[in-house]
């Protein structure tokens, strides 16, 4: 790993608590269709992206894309309705601001919509720690984060003076990692949201069990 200057955070499942809000939501959802739940443990072996996919395995069932968009809707409204009462995991102040301290810059790179991405980053206290918050657009939802992370490393470079060569992600996903991997970016995998240790270490980079865990190895 390169000596990083700016960290780049997912939000969901790594600074975010919400793993079991997630699942909460895909079961409600499954048992409408008469589809059988699935419990935390088989949930994290299951979960990937693009989400379209895995759920369709899950359900063994194809949507047409006017099904899906509604999907997504209703899914993405219930979710914000319980998701008010997840909470940060215990470290994430004291991760954040230890790096701040320390003198990285930081910011977050998320797969939640903009608009309650950026209260839920307000609502935890976390605001003043990053200097952007991106979420995604409606067009993107469903998706990789690949493509999110190549525009992000773009606007670090182009408005806040970051060197890509000195970054490093944190994230929670298969996802997280192999979009790291696909930019050339150093990455901390924590397994703590919707993916399973095994699953993240089957990639050819760090595994942590916590942010505390993932800051001692940058700093």
């Amino acid at each position: 790993m390169s000596v990083p200057r700016h960290v780049i955070f997912d939000f969901n499942g790594t600074l975010l608590d919400d793993a079991q809000v997630m699942l909460r939501v895909e079961n409600e959802f499954a048992e409408r269709a008469n589809i059988p739940p699935l419990d935390l443990e088989m949930y994290r072996r299951k979960f990937r992206r693009p989400i379209r996919e895995y759920i369709e395995e899950w359900w063994g069932n194809v949507f047409t894309d006017d099904e899906w968009i509604q999907h997504c809707d209703e899914w993405i409204a219930r979710y914000e309705e319980i998701a008010l009462n997840a909470e940060l995991f215990p470290d994430t102040h004291f991760a954040v601001k230890q790096l701040k301290e320390n003198g990285y810059s930081i910011s977050v790179l998320s797969m939640h919509l903009q608009t309650p991405l950026l209260l839920a980053v307000e609502r935890h206290g976390l605001a003043d720690y990053f200097v952007r918050v991106d979420g995604m657009t409606p067009s993107r939802l469903g998706q990789t984060k690949h493509q999110h992370l190549a525009d992000h490393l773009d606007i670090l470079a182009c408005d806040h003076h970051v060197d890509i060569d000195h970054v490093v992600m944190i994230g929670d996903s298969l996802d997280d990692g192999h979009s790291a991997l696909d930019k050339g970016i150093d990455c901390i995998l924590v397994a703590t949201g919707t993916t399973h240790f095994e699953r993240l270490a089957e990639l050819d980079l760090p595994v942590v069990n916590s942010l505390t865990e993932a800051v001692a190895l940058i700093n």
